[in-house]
């Protein structure tokens, strides 16, 4: 038999809350982006820019980065070359 105080059903429901919460991809990215202080920092705002080009808005959750996603987003960069060129 189990006994869990109140405190603790709380605490692993909340537990559980914050593991269905998602990642936007692009909110992570451009906050990393201004916080680091590395050299190549304006290359990856660049990719960010191209990557809400592609999906067409400012959010991106994390799970649907898949590998067919990223073929999708290499064929788009390449279009997109193709087209300025």
């Amino acid at each position: 038999q189990n006994h869990y105080s109140l405190d603790e059903i709380i605490e692993f429901l909340n537990g559980e809350q914050e593991k269905q919460q998602t990642i936007d991809f692009i909110k992570f990215s451009r906050e990393w982006i201004a916080s680091t202080t590395i050299k190549g920092a304006p290359n990856y705002t660049t990719a960010i820019n191209a990557l809400v080009r592609f999906i067409g808005k400012e959010e991106l959750d994390i799970n649907l980065i898949t590998l067919d996603f990223l073929e999708s987003f290499k064929a788009f960069l390449n279009k997109e070359r193709e087209i300025r060129t």
